[in-house]
């Protein structure tokens, strides 16, 4: 559901040198030891994030993502993909020629739509689209249902979340072919640390890190070089479970969808939990963040009962 080019410290989805060998590395090792929540500093507390603006939009979003310009480029139901402005004005727009099912979207110059075919489906594929909607490549067309992905174009990769099977899954974006995997099931009631329960989502780190949402153990778990795991956040916040995850700033926003508002919760790189957001958004299913993490964007249901996007900024 993400892309970013691998300029490191342009942004915080983004994959540097040592990441990209991280992630070409063989299984997970031994993990190096769980670090929970830390207490909320005074200075997070101080810091307001406050709603700037919201748009609808003409199904319900499937998938989120924000471009290189700081556009928020947006996929919904009935296969169209939207890119809108900072204002949420419209600037392109195109109808994705696929079959029927839901989407997940990133960019970075070109727009990857990961293609859900649908109920009863055995697998995916990802179409890659110029910005006016013109169909530049086609790969993966065994790529396992459920769970995120970001597309590392610069190193022609795609990291992706295989909920199913819990492994964290690298392709080659040029053939297809899956070039590496790690991961460990975690699913058997000990939950060791560093182990999966249902990969929803991930987000790419500077610095040779990952950070996974495990919808299943309620936690983000984050992983170095060769899936080592470094530490777990959240075992005190997601109530339900977390959904997606974004990074940007040196920060890290876990969604947690809910009911009547959903919630994200914020923490910094190192552990720190910064703070919690009650949206004003319905049954969230995606979130971005802009690349200095000072503009949230939550999808789902707006208080008027129509699918959109609200956006939200850090004072």
């Amino acid at each position: 559901m993400r892309a970013r080019r691998t300029a490191l410290g342009a942004t915080g989805r983004v994959l540097g040198a040592a990441l990209a060998a991280a992630l070409t590395l063989g299984v997970a090792g031994s993990p190096s030891g769980a670090e929970g929540d830390r207490t909320t500093p005074a200075s997070a507390r101080a810091t307001s994030w406050q709603p700037a603006g919201s748009f609808t939009t003409s199904a319900p979003v499937t998938g989120l993502d924000v471009d290189p310009a700081g556009r928020v480029v947006v996929a919904t139901e009935d296969r169209r993909v939207r890119t809108h402005d900072r204002t949420g004005e419209v600037v392109s727009t195109f109808r994705a020629p696929i079959p029927p099912g839901s989407l997940d979207v990133a960019v970075d110059g070109l727009v990857h739509l990961m293609v859900d075919p649908g109920a009863g489906a055995v697998n995916r594929t990802m179409r890659v689209f110029g910005p006016r909607g013109r169909l530049v490549r086609t790969y993966g067309r065994n790529l396992p249902v459920a769970g995120g992905f970001q597309v590392v174009e610069d190193l022609r990769r795609v990291i992706y979340a295989d909920g199913i099977d819990d492994k964290i899954r690298t392709y080659d974006t040029r053939t297809g072919a899956e070039v590496d995997t790690w991961g460990e099931n975690g699913n058997d009631g000990t939950n060791p640390p560093g182990r999966l329960d249902f990969a929803a989502d991930l987000a790419l780190l500077s610095e040779s890190r990952l950070v996974v949402a495990d919808s299943g153990r309620k936690v983000l778990l984050v992983f170095g070089r060769g899936g080592r795991h470094l530490r777990t956040l959240g075992e005190r916040y997601f109530g339900n479970r977390v959904r997606r995850v974004a990074a940007g700033g040196g920060r890290l926003f876990g969604l947690e969808p809910g009911g009547e508002r959903s919630q994200v919760e914020m923490f910094s790189e190192t552990g720190t939990h910064l703070r919690t957001l009650r949206t004003d958004v319905r049954r969230a299913a995606d979130l971005a963040v802009s690349p200095d993490g000072r503009t949230l964007f939550v999808a789902g249901e707006l208080p008027s009962g129509e699918p959109g996007v609200i956006r939200y900024v850090r004072r």
